[in-house]
């Protein structure tokens, strides 16, 4: 078909980058599990100093909190890498497919270029007899015909 698709090797290459050489966008989502469950825990605290509780209650909060923020971050954090990663592919399918169809547009105005100038050749009617004579030669055929052969006499009983 005309469309190259990425190579595996390419999409896993583009998704390792993003994971752990990212730029500051990168980063940020690479830590949001953990941005995500401090701020979290921040505000559970906060609501139980307000309220009063047991530091025992409170320390009990804030670890499930931690834990459960921390999880939905993780889920989150995949989410998002798993879209910029499909926008880079399909961003590096579109570089591809452009390219490819600059090439055929390339191949095609030289083949029009050709035809053009093999068109534009005149030919002498000499030539054409001379190209026609080259380009067909008749067969020849061998008739064959079956006789029947006459032992005259055999080698054996001389």
């Amino acid at each position: 078909m005309g469309i190259c698709w990425l190579k595996q090797s390419d999409m896993e290459a583009d998704i390792y980058k993003l994971r752990y050489k990212g730029n500051f966008i990168m980063g940020f989502i690479k830590n949001l599990p953990a941005i995500i469950s401090l701020l979290s825990a921040l505000i559970v605290c906060f609501i139980g100093v307000l309220q009063q509780n047991s530091f025992r209650t409170l320390c009990l909060n804030v670890s499930i909190t931690i834990i459960i923020f921390y999880i939905i971050g993780l889920i989150i954090q995949k989410i998002m890498i798993d879209i910029i990663a499909d926008v880079l592919v399909n961003k590096k399918r579109k570089e591809r497919q452009k390219k490819i169809e600059k090439e055929k547009q390339k191949q095609e105005q030289a083949r029009k270029h050709n035809q053009e100038q093999y068109n534009s050749q005149p030919l002498d009617s000499d030539d054409r007899q001379e190209e026609d004579e080259e380009e067909f030669s008749p067969l020849t055929v061998r008739k064959v015909e079956n006789k029947a052969s006459k032992v005259i006499a055999n080698p054996s009983n001389n």
